[in-house]
């Protein structure tokens, strides 16, 4: 299975609206050859969350995302196969964003602060 890596800059900028009333600043860096396994990351930031998702050519993919007020850990990981895969994958973080969900099969932690 081959992802074509440009979906992901694609299905971000299709979101344009939701990034801009959830007042999150995104922005997708170049694909990456990565030792020949390519790979394309985006980072996404509001008041309240910092969260990057990366996606391999393999369709692999990771959503880390951080709770800015209280160090609240988010982590998915997905197989993505499709763009719809990854359209699903996009709106689970904007709803997380929004503080409607967490997406299901998410790992979350807490991050205990430094010192103690």
């Amino acid at each position: 299975m081959s992802l074509d890596l440009e979906l992901f800059a694609l299905g971000v900028q299709a979101k344009t609206a939701t990034w801009s009333a959830l007042r999150v600043v995104w922005q997708v860096k170049p694909v990456e050859p990565n030792h020949g396994k390519p790979v394309v990351a985006g980072t996404f930031e509001s008041v309240a969350w910092l969260a990057e998702m990366t996606v391999w050519i393999t369709g692999e993919a990771e959503l880390a995302a951080v709770r800015l007020g209280d160090g609240w850990n988010v982590n998915k990981h997905y197989d993505l196969a499709s763009s719809d895969d990854l359209e699903l994958a996009l709106s689970e973080l904007a709803s997380l964003i929004a503080g409607a969900s967490v997406p299901g099969g998410a790992v979350t932690a807490w991050v205990a602060e430094q010192g103690q």
